[in-house]
């Protein structure tokens, strides 16, 4: 096996025929770094490949713009027609490829992560077992082939992405949605895996949806989305706590800091900031008490008080918290008023539980917020008894497309426009998931109607332009 980080030239000069071949050189828009990501060097690659050898070539989205990483897909896939993308950390993609299609033996796997050296690894990297790291595939062949289909290919004689000002900034959010909404069905990925029992089976299709609430957690930078994550883990792995900005070794730094310097409040608050992040609600209040037992007039400690006991739905306590953060730091004036607002229309509810205008009123709530999980709560107890309640369906359309699940916002977005045919704001929302998971031709009906009733709807026309001509460079991408 060879690890290449400037090796083009020694690929071109050695007769030896390897196993594996992995690419790591410099991000690609760095200068002289082209020709190790194009076609002539894949190909050199191959030739030094045994039949059915492995090429791994690095893909980092942070760097460069969407079409450039679609032009990385078009061009490895090539050389090496059988591939499988990884995606296990925000903004970076592993492509793994082959001049044969790759299976993967799932009791082999196994044995060998069992393997003390290959073990200690994997956990290094946060991942402890074969299904946590099969979760990390996001593409097989043909979605990578979808999303590149429109796109030139990288070669020597044509450096494409050497002369990338014209393809813009790195990758933006509309660029990362594109790669996020389209990744292979964990069904479709399991029939590439022999060997797996039935609870092997379920348990990676559990993974595989924590890996995709991190992605879109990170990716909206959103802390509910990441709590869902460590949730389903049921491990809270430090990959998801470091976006929430308390992993695991923060936390014992400071508890060991805590038992050094027992009266420093400094470290109290943090530690009540972190359980917080993490959604250990119960422990961030033990350390925020003691901050207010010495400090009763500790602004953040009892504003963080408040969101915790709201958390924990302890709502009296939680509003007597919130009542002496803003007493003591008017700063936190609107915030806080909007925290009570909450707690007043939360025990309105609990007095009338089936009272759908209340459900409603939460669901709104909780989407200014940016609580999009918690607002589907209720706007789903609404549509449970009326499935065809308009500010239900309006509520729940918009969390879905706020927590970037397609298949659900195209669910609600059919049944909100029986409702409300005429609403182009909603339609655009539908129109704009079709377009960026490729069924233009859905696409398309919504927008015909959309440019119809106004010819100016912002990116409408463009959509219209991508989805009708077929080009998806028409369609955003940054």
């Amino acid at each position: 096996n060879i690890v290449l980080q400037d090796g083009r030239n020694f690929l071109l000069t050695t007769q030896k025929r390897y196993d594996v071949i992995t690419g790591e050189p410099p991000p690609p828009r760095t200068a002289f770094t082209v020709n190790l990501y194009t076609k002539d060097f894949y190909q050199a690659a191959k030739d030094r490949l045994k039949p059915g050898g492995l090429m791994a070539q690095w893909i980092p989205l942070h760097s460069q713009s969407a079409r450039e990483v679609d032009m990385h897909f078009k061009t490895f896939l090539s050389v090496f027609p059988h591939a499988i993308g990884w995606m296990s950390v925000a903004n970076e993609i592993l492509i793994i490829g082959s001049d044969q299609p790759i299976q993967i033996d799932f009791k082999k796997l196994k044995e060998r992560l069992a393997e003390p050296p290959v073990a200690q690894a994997m956990r290094d990297i946060h991942i402890p077992d074969a299904t946590s790291l099969l979760s990390n595939i996001w593409f097989l062949e043909e979605e990578m082939q979808r999303l590149s289909a429109d796109q030139p290919m990288i070669t020597d004689n044509r450096p494409r992405i050497e002369f990338y000002l014209d393809y813009g900034k790195a990758i933006g959010l509309a660029g990362q949605e594109r790669l996020v909404f389209n990744r292979t069905p964990v069904e479709e990925v399991v029939r590439r895996i022999s060997g797996m029992a039935y609870k092997d089976t379920k348990q990676l299709k559990r993974q595989y949806r924590v890996m995709d609430l991190y992605q879109r957690g990170v990716m909206y930078a959103n802390r509910g989305l990441l709590l869902e994550a460590i949730e389903l883990s049921g491990d809270g792995g430090d990959l998801f706590r470091y976006h929430l900005q308390a992993g695991r070794g923060q936390i014992d730094r400071l508890l060991t800091q805590h038992q050094q310097e027992p009266d420093n409040l400094n470290v109290l608050l943090n530690l009540g900031h972190a359980f917080y992040q993490v959604g250990e609600y119960a422990r961030s209040v033990e350390y925020l008490k003691e901050v207010v037992a010495r400090e009763p007039t500790q602004g953040f400690a009892n504003l963080y008080l408040g969101y915790n006991l709201m958390s924990l739905e302890r709502w009296d306590e939680a509003r007597e918290k919130l009542e002496a953060a803003v007493k003591n730091d008017p700063r936190q004036l609107r915030t806080v008023m909007q925290e009570i607002a909450l707690i007043e229309l939360m025990n309105q509810a609990r007095k009338n539980p089936d009272d759908l205008s209340l459900l409603n009123a939460l669901a709104k709530f909780y989407n200014i917020k940016n609580d999009y999980g918690k607002s589907l709560t209720y706007s789903n107890r609404v549509l449970e008894n009326d499935p065809m309640n308009e500010e239900a369906l309006k509520s729940a359309l918009f969390s879905y497309r706020a927590r970037g699940e397609p298949r659900e916002v195209i669910g609600a977005g059919i049944r909100y426009e029986m409702v409300k045919p005429d609403d182009i704001h909603f339609q655009f929302i539908t129109a704009e998931i079709y377009a960026k998971t490729f069924r233009c031709d859905k696409a398309v009906l919504y927008l015909e109607k959309i440019l119809k009733a106004d010819d100016t709807y912002p990116n409408a026309q463009q959509l219209m332009d991508g989805c009708q001509t077929g080009k998806k460079a028409a369609l955003p991408r940054s």
